[in-house]
């Protein structure tokens, strides 16, 4: 496995890892649509991706807790989620698009607004990754 990446600072200050991983099954694995507060933070994102076992379909599986601090630190980066909160990923069947997971809950004083901010990034991980089967 090869490792080529790299870990930059955006506009923002915020931090993403830019693909260059030769991933488990061959192919390249990316999501630099999720932004971090520090540098260390995209450094250890990487290092869990790159680990991370393929499923059946093709998605890098997951823990539950993991993916739902990809969601907060997604909704980070949106002003309209400074009072927005998100309850926990949960396991459902696999859905038309190949996704089994969902979050269960989302509130605050701005959700909706969170909610439109949030969307792009929720359903590239939806589409990127799976979490442990449970049916």
């Amino acid at each position: 496995m090869e490792d080529r990446v790299a870990v930059v600072q955006d506009e923002h200050g915020r931090w993403q890892w830019i693909a260059g991983h030769l991933g488990p099954t061959g192919g390249r694995i990316a999501h630099g649509f999720v932004t971090f507060e520090t540098k260390g933070e995209a450094e250890a994102d990487f290092a869990i991706l790159a680990k991370a076992p393929v499923d059946k379909a093709g998605r890098l599986t997951l823990e539950k807790d993991y993916l739902q601090r990809l969601i907060r630190a997604a909704a980070a980066r949106c002003e309209e989620c400074d009072h927005a909160y998100f309850g926990g990923v949960f396991w459902h069947e696999r859905d038309a698009s190949g996704c089994n997971w969902s979050v269960s809950t989302m509130g605050g004083e701005d959700w909706k607004g969170c909610f439109d901010c949030v969307q792009p990034v929720a359903i590239q991980l939806r589409a990127t990754f799976a979490i442990a089967d449970e049916g």
